[in-house]
């Protein structure tokens, strides 16, 4: 996972943290991209069920293009339904 995230800085200013904690197939991962001439995003994505539920929210900033903008995303994956809502401001 290091090496993956030494790569990513060199390559294109991103990093990624990934946790994995409580039993098996639960996991929490927090994905942090940094780019320093577009904007900045932000994911989080948890997994609250070992077997098929996740919840994931993710943030993105835009803050050097003209139209600069915040965007917010969570989705809700269960065994037969997926919910997502975007705002954008």
């Amino acid at each position: 996972m290091l090496s993956q995230i030494l790569q990513n800085i060199v390559s294109d200013k991103s990093i990624n943290l990934g946790i994995d904690v409580g039993p098996k197939g639960s996991s929490t991962s927090v994905d942090l991209a940094v780019d320093t001439h577009s904007g900045t995003s932000v994911d989080l994505a948890v997994d609250t069920d070992s077997q098929c539920s996740s919840v994931s929210v993710d943030v993105a900033v835009d803050t050097c293009s003209p139209d600069a903008a915040t965007s917010v995303g969570i989705e809700v994956t269960g065994v037969s339904h997926s919910v997502a809502v975007d705002v954008a401001v």
